[in-house]
């Protein structure tokens, strides 16, 4: 807790302390302005010129940019080394989502059921209630013993391109239809099976809050009569 007196100007001293058992890093992103973490607070935005002090031992940089991939990845830093850190920033793809697999997978199911069913059924309909025939009765030319369609079983009369057609709207129909549902069955689950979903995109916010306060500090005036106080955070 700091005391500012009222009477009188407030002096402080201050001690330099030499740093020692640490390591410099030089980062180099490929792209201006990314965002430079270091053990989770910021460091700057690149392009970052300066030497960068670290204690020695294992430290964790993460470079962030909107429209890029998150870089994050470990380094170890030696005591007096100097280690140059090099980020190669990806664009970021977003792929395809896992609710997109789900609209289409379950789009291309109902266009494979309905439309099977009604290729399929179709031809029943017509048949039934358009020819007034039993479906699947063995549609004959009309002038077969005198009656609008024949369904003997003398083999010169059975020949007909209309059922030929019906029952290739049929078996098209089946073909189609299982093809679209078995499509959009594997749309559907192929999310269960890739190996991650796509990461979600770097954002101006960076899921990170605007600025956390981590303390106060206290500097004199370049004159010396005086102090300022300010504070530290991250961002």
């Amino acid at each position: 807790e700091l005391v500012m007196p009222d009477d009188k100007p407030l002096a402080l001293d201050f001690e330099l302390v030499e740093l020692e058992n640490v390591g410099y890093i030089t980062i180099e992103v490929d792209q201006p302005g990314a965002r430079i973490f270091i053990d989770g607070a910021i460091v700057g935005l690149s392009p970052f010129t300066q030497e960068k002090a670290l204690s020695a031992g294992s430290h964790q940089i993460q470079v962030e940019l909107p429209g890029y991939n998150r870089y994050s990845a470990s380094f170890d830093v030696a005591r007096d080394e100097k280690k140059p850190v090099v980020v190669n920033l990806d664009k970021y793809d977003p792929g395809v989502s896992d609710g997109t697999l789900s609209d289409w997978g379950r789009n291309l199911i109902i266009f494979g059921l309905i439309g099977g069913g009604l290729g399929f059924g179709g031809p029943i309909v017509y048949q039934e209630f358009i020819l007034d025939k039993p479906y699947f009765t063995q549609l004959g030319p009309e002038n077969g013993a005198g009656r609008p369609f024949y369904d003997g079983t003398e083999a010169s009369l059975r020949s007909n391109e209309e059922l030929d057609t019906l029952e290739t709207v049929q078996l098209v129909s089946l073909i189609a239809g299982g093809t679209l549902v078995a499509s959009g069955l594997v749309v559907y689950m192929f999310k269960w099976f890739r190996s991650s979903p796509p990461p979600p995109p770097v954002t101006a916010g960076a899921d990170r809050p605007s600025l956390e306060i981590t303390g106060f500090g206290v500097a004199p005036t370049f004159d010396g009569a005086g102090g300022t106080v300010g504070i530290t955070g991250r961002f």
